[in-house]
């Protein structure tokens, strides 16, 4: 006879299992040493990022407070060279009156005449230096009614006492009344824009200014006014060169003058002036030119600030 006997062994005591099983051990610890290890690095990863993050964080920022004091330091430069480029339009006017006063001592109507408009420049350089130092806001709008018309008038009068050699041909419209504004402010920019113009012609150019209402804006608008149905517009024409497209927008950032291969070397500072005045006042401002043809400028009041007698025209822009 035959007989079969099958034997089972307990599985700690067989040696493929218990090799199989040290095997797999063998390969859970090796496996779950990497991963510590990969986390120890990406710990450690996170924790290099995270300084460096700080680092150039506060790089950033002290690169930032240097930067806005630089800033700081460039818009005070600014300031400073615009107040001292209109104080030296008002030192011509004064300069060019007591030359006229020297000249003539015996004339007394002719001397207090200059020592008047003297006066009247001194009054003005201190509405600038009130206006740049912040004492003149917006909110606090000026309260009385000044006629625009004579305001021109007086602005041309001190332009003409710098000795210029071109003409000024002033357009009055007498339909214009008074208007709520700063004369000072006003006077500054039409020396700028009148002297401005003048730089840009030959002995023998015109500046012609125009007192008119519109109720649209004309040309390259750079600064707009307050809302308004319509604007009392002061427009200063020239027969200069003109200005090309390319640079119109740029003409009223600080700094940037067509003059530096001119004679007249200008210091950029003018029209700057002009727009951050203007600005002040919650003006508008516009400019029409093209090269060889001359160029116009439109300053744009608020026709909310014309008094009753103030009418449009009726051929309005």
């Amino acid at each position: 006879p035959t007989f079969r006997f099958n034997f089972t062994i307990p599985w700690n005591e067989d040696p493929r299992l218990m090799a199989m099983t040290a095997a797999a051990a063998l390969i859970t610890l090796i496996l779950a040493g990497f991963a510590v290890n990969r986390h120890l690095q990406l710990k450690r990863s996170y924790a290099e990022v995270e300084k460096m993050v700080n680092q150039r964080t506060k790089e950033l920022e002290l690169a930032n407070k240097e930067l806005l004091q630089d800033q700081k330091m460039k818009a005070l430069g600014t300031l400073a060279s615009g107040i001292a480029h209109d104080f030296n339009s008002i030192l011509s006017i004064i300069k060019g009156s007591i030359q006229i006063i020297e000249s003539n001592p015996n004339d007394p109507e002719k001397v207090q005449k200059r020592v008047g408009r003297m006066h009247s420049v001194v009054d003005q350089g201190a509405g600038i230096v009130q206006s740049m130092l912040g004492y003149v806001r917006r909110k606090n709008e000026p309260s009385q009614l000044h006629d625009l018309n004579r305001v021109i008038q007086e602005a041309i009068r001190l332009t003409e006492d710098q000795k210029n050699t071109q003409s000024i041909q002033y357009h009055a419209n007498p339909k214009i009344g008074k208007l709520y504004m700063a004369p000072d402010l006003v006077k500054q920019i039409l020396i700028n824009l009148i002297n401005n113009a003048m730089d840009s012609m030959d002995q023998e150019g015109i500046v012609a200014i125009h007192s008119e209402m519109f109720h649209s804006f004309t040309g390259h608008v750079a600064l707009k006014p307050r809302k308004s149905d319509g604007y009392a517009v002061i427009r200063i024409a020239d027969t200069g060169v003109g200005i090309s497209q390319e640079i119109i927008g740029r003409i009223f950032e600080p700094f940037y003058t067509t003059k530096a291969f001119s004679s007249r070397r200008g210091t950029g500072l003018g029209l700057s002036m002009v727009y951050e005045m203007a600005k002040e006042m919650g003006a508008g401002l516009s400019v029409d030119s093209n090269p060889g043809q001359g160029s116009e400028f439109f300053i744009y009041l608020s026709k909310g600030n014309v008094d009753q007698s103030g009418e449009p025209d009726d051929a309005l822009s």
